[in-house]
């Protein structure tokens, strides 16, 4: 059984739907065409410093530890085995982690993404800068876009008698991508930037942003970094797609 909102066409953006219980106007979600905001930029990755990323080194050796310790007593035979491979796969994972974020950080920086524009319309194509710095000499493989447009629908099941609620799931399905490559690749020096641009253009017949509390229509735009024998850096921006009743309106 399908949850109370329901997932309808761009065209009847205009109409009134009911969403967690509550009756809501769908150009309501979104600012009018004047108040429209360009060059709209976001980071991502994060800088951490040691300090930070310490007790990841201390938390992951300690499981390291306790599951090579359940390894070592022969006592606990398949149990320390099953107890042993957790704690060690968890914490090899602790180690790893800040370990691939250090390798990251120590040759590129903070990658800056900017919009020409937010929100966007159905059928408008929009520009994407991107600039990232180089900490040292690398070699880039490619600059990654995707453009993508997910349906994420939440589904109610049957009462559980054990916890007193009634069970849900929610499925994400993939319905709209595109890729593209920036246009710069090669030797990239600390005194220059990674930086290029490119464009997308929203399909027409797409559907516009929808929902909230994990349960709509989601634009995401995801960028990856290739850098030639280093770990990958990457990450995701939120795309606002807003119906055509918001572009019909009149200029505030």
């Amino acid at each position: 059984m399908q949850d109370s909102f329901v997932l309808g066409s761009a065209a009847d953006a205009g109409s009134v739907r009911r969403i967690n219980g509550e009756d809501r106007q769908m150009e309501s979600w979104f600012p009018s065409p004047a108040a429209r905001r360009e060059n709209c930029s976001e980071k991502i990755g994060s800088e951490f410093d040691g300090c930070a990323l310490f007790p990841f080194f201390v938390f992951g050796g300690l499981l390291l530890l306790a599951g090579f310790g359940f390894f070592l007593d022969a006592y606990l035979g398949p149990v320390g085995w099953v107890f042993g491979g957790g704690f060690t796969l968890f914490g090899a994972l602790m180690v790893y982690l800040p370990i691939h974020l250090m390798m990251v950080q120590s040759r590129i920086g903070t990658s800056k993404v900017t919009l020409s524009v937010q929100p966007l319309y159905l059928g408008e194509t929009f520009q994407v800068q991107f600039v990232q710095p180089v900490k040292t000499s690398v070699t880039l493989n490619a600059v990654t876009f995707e453009l993508i447009c997910q349906e994420q629908v939440t589904y109610t099941g049957t009462f559980k008698s054990k916890n007193g609620r009634v069970s849900k799931s929610t499925k994400t399905k993939t319905v709209f991508s595109e890729k593209k490559v920036l246009a710069v690749s090669g030797t990239i020096d600390p005194r220059e930037k990674i930086r290029g641009e490119l464009e997308f253009t929203i399909p027409e017949d797409a559907m516009h942003s929808l929902g909230d509390s994990g349960t709509g229509i989601g634009w995401k735009l995801n960028v990856l970094t290739d850098i030639a024998n280093w770990p990958n850096h990457g990450g995701q921006i939120d795309v606002l797609v807003a119906p055509r009743s918001v572009r019909a309106r009149p200029e505030a």
